[in-house]
């Protein structure tokens, strides 16, 4: 994604009602994180949660040269293969630590709140025993620290950390009781909660789109996604059991098919809600 490619994208997700920008893509080796740097005066604008990454997984024990051999579990692969991260998952206080300095460089300065990335019960109990949190939240870069996890134990299993700032969950498990549960608890905890996913990979949009245009044929495809996907955000943001919507990597490709296809008009993106504590909109890129 060039700059303008991202400029694009972080505007019109502020317009729509994204409240925060995470950054973090091991899948990209930090990429992401450079190309929001080079966006900062963008950012600026935006509220507490403008900056956030993901750490956990350690993608810097992947050899980039001699041929582009990546970790001793995958096959010598071309220039520009791209290669998942899920089997370096690194959660030790040392490391956590240093990936943090990383994305810190990465982004030139600006200060973010850091996201652990997807742990288990299990590490979750290792990381509250360790301190872990503790350690992350007296960098002086870092607003808060937080948990992108996916079940409701696991929300509940973080609320037990002191130090606990955030919790982000995937929108698709909004749907649970238990879920809903777990983040109003977190809520009167005075702990932010963060949505991603959104679109569910895109598949919302398209599916509410031709819904849309059933019902208005005249609508275009580009218009009808703009449609959808403003009310995908509406539908979520009416919720009570959260704070932002953040979007990540699906998302973000969502919008930007929006934006070439011009269905990001002004009507289409009248700005949302973003958030019931008053933070300014941002955006999330991971």
């Amino acid at each position: 994604m060039n700059d303008a490619d991202a400029a694009a994208i972080i505007c019109l997700a502020a317009e729509m009602g994204f409240a925060g920008v995470d950054s973090a893509d091991g899948y990209g080796f930090g990429a992401a994180e450079r190309t929001l740097a080079r966006n900062r005066h963008l950012l600026m604008k935006m509220g507490p949660m403008a900056v956030t990454t993901k750490v956990g997984y350690n993608f810097y024990n992947r050899r980039y040269h001699a041929g582009r051999w990546i970790g001793r579990h995958f096959q010598r692969l071309p220039s520009d293969a791209v290669v998942p991260f899920d089997s370096g998952k690194e959660l030790s206080p040392d490391y956590l630590l240093f990936a943090a300095a990383q994305s810190h460089d990465r982004l030139d300065g600006m200060r973010m709140n850091l996201l652990i990335h997807c742990p288990e019960l299990t590490e979750l109990r290792q990381l509250r025993s360790s301190g872990t949190f503790e350690l992350l939240n007296q960098l002086p870069y870092v607003l808060k620290v937080g948990v992108s996890v996916k079940l409701p134990e696991e929300v509940f299993e973080s609320l037990k950390i002191d130090s606990l700032g955030i919790v982000q969950v995937p929108a698709a498990t909004l749907c649970s009781r238990a879920m809903e549960l777990a983040l109003h608890t977190a809520r009167q905890r005075n702990i932010t909660v963060l949505v991603n996913q959104p679109f569910h990979g895109g598949s919302e949009v398209v599916a509410r789109a031709r819904a849309a245009r059933q019902i208005e044929p005249e609508l275009s495809a580009a218009s009808a996604a703009g449609l959808a996907a403003h009310k995908i955000l509406a539908d979520i943001l009416a919720r009570d059991c959260l704070d932002h919507v953040v979007a990540g990597v699906s998302s973000s490709a969502q919008l930007l098919n929006m934006i070439t296809a011009g269905g990001a008009s002004d009507h289409l993106c009248a700005p949302a809600t973003s958030s019931r504590r008053g933070a300014v909109a941002g955006v999330r890129i991971d």
